[in-house]
């Protein structure tokens, strides 16, 4: 059986994306396919299934596009976050239909996409230069592919970036992690 990772649920959780890991490993170029199925696992169906790395599929806000990791443009060593659309206009899977590259202007592309609560913006890393063991960086673009800009350079490793909700617990405005211990109510780390 091939290895599944890297699952996401649809926005109603209706349906999980998921990546088939299909060849490759450590240190050696991977082939992997971006499926979807049914909440219950049926009508497991690919939806990316071209040659190369193809793989952390997350849904849109509204669940119509996929953002996915690809290397289908050739951008090393992380790929691209693109859109993909994985349905027809009558709601049937349907595969390979790329729509907005939306780091065809950021120097060495960037992966591993996550998608902001209001669902207007992408959260991805890249590196600072087409080496793997270069210095990660945390970047985000708008869902249109426009405003790309990068938000942290914290280390060497910033990977698999997500959003959060800060916990406010005295509604002061100020993260409870951010807040001294003693003001402002109920803070706590």
């Amino acid at each position: 059986s091939l290895p599944e990772i890297e699952p996401a649920w649809s926005p109603d959780g209706t349906r999980i994306v998921f990546t088939r890991v299909l060849s490759g490993g450590v240190l050696e170029r991977e082939e992997k396919d971006v499926w979807i199925m049914n909440a219950n696992g049926s009508g497991q169906a690919p939806v990316v299934n071209i040659p190369g790395e193809d793989h952390d599929a997350v849904f849109s806000l509204s669940g119509e596009r996929l953002i996915i990791s690809s290397d289908k443009a050739g951008t090393r060593p992380f790929g691209d976050t693109w859109s993909v659309d994985p349905f027809t206009d009558s709601g049937a899977v349907q595969r390979n239909v790329f729509k907005v590259n939306m780091t065809a202007n950021v120097f060495a592309g960037g992966g591993d996409p996550s998608v902001s609560p209001d669902g207007t913006k992408v959260v991805f890393f890249k590196s600072a230069t087409r080496l793997v063991v270069s210095n990660l960086q945390i970047w985000t673009v708008r869902t249109d592919a426009t405003g790309a800009a990068k938000r942290a350079n914290l280390g060497v490793l910033n990977v698999h970036p997500d959003w959060g909700i800060l916990s406010d617990a005295d509604v002061d405005g100020i993260p409870d992690y951010q807040a001294p211990l003693g003001f402002n109510g109920p803070d706590y780390f």
